[in-house]
């Protein structure tokens, strides 16, 4: 008996991964050769396992190799100072949830400038997937979730795309989107830019969603506990100016906890 090899190949991007179901092709000989002795039933489920646990090791390649689509991710063509990335890092431990199916340990970064996830391939390559396909992703223990602003009650975000989320407590929501722009250094004899830090924060409340900018917008959300909170921050001495974040977390949680 003849048996012709059969490769399937699936493209990603510029290049090809091949899949060589070898296990596969030698169970498929081996349950042939011995279906015609009457005494081989323990070979024969033997195999018959090796083949299903084959198939299924090629389904769920097939299942990771539909996150790898995408197009090839290039980087800046000028000398930044500073990084664009998330942490530093486009190839860091993460899991995302594309097109409604969860990966895990899948090696990722997030374009601060761009407003992209970009993921690692088998090969080392950086590809961009199709963003709108991207639903959450966490990295370095921060998650972070798309957003449109047509969804009903966040009509207040200013533009749609991913939100770390700070806090939650039920319906409430502490949103930061986290930008990154890029300012031109005039200093210099060469062409460089400078990566500047530009995060906006949001609560959703109740179907509003309320711009934090200071103190007093915390007020304006919480308007039955304003001396409460005025107490609470200066018994703990928040300190919104040098550590907003942390002083908003904090805050936003007493209020939950005290309306």
């Amino acid at each position: 008996m003849v048996v012709r090899r059969r490769r399937t190949a699936i493209c990603v991007n510029s290049g090809c991964m091949e899949i060589i179901s070898t296990k596969y092709r030698i169970a498929c000989c081996f349950i042939c050769l011995i279906a015609f002795d009457g005494t081989a039933q323990p070979e024969i489920r033997t195999a018959t396992a090796l083949i299903t646990a084959s198939a299924g090791y090629q389904l769920a390649m097939q299942n990771n190799l539909h996150l790898y689509r995408g197009r090839e991710y290039v980087g800046y063509r000028t000398r930044l100072v500073g990084n664009a990335f998330l942490a530093g890092g486009h190839s860091l431990p993460g899991h995302i949830r594309f097109d409604g199916v969860d990966y895990d340990s899948v090696k990722m970064g997030y374009d601060l400038v761009r407003d992209e996830v970009v993921i690692t391939n088998l090969n080392g390559q950086l590809l961009t997937p199709q963003q709108d396909k991207v639903a959450a992703f966490s990295v370095v223990n921060r998650s972070f979730h798309r957003l449109e602003v047509k969804e009903r009650g966040l009509a207040g975000l200013p533009d749609h795309g991913f939100y770390e989320l700070l806090y939650q407590d039920n319906d409430t929501k502490l949103l930061v989107k986290r930008r990154s722009v890029l300012a031109e250094n005039h200093d210099q004899q060469y062409l460089q830019f400078s990566v500047i830090r530009s995060d906006s924060y949001y609560l959703f409340k109740k179907g509003n969603v309320f711009p934090l900018t200071g103190k007093s917008s915390i007020y304006r959300a919480y308007p039955a506990i304003r001396w409460e909170v005025i107490r609470f921050s200066r018994q703990h001495q928040l300190d919104f100016r040098r550590d907003f974040e942390q002083a908003l977390i904090r805050t936003v949680a007493f209020c939950e906890d005290n309306q």
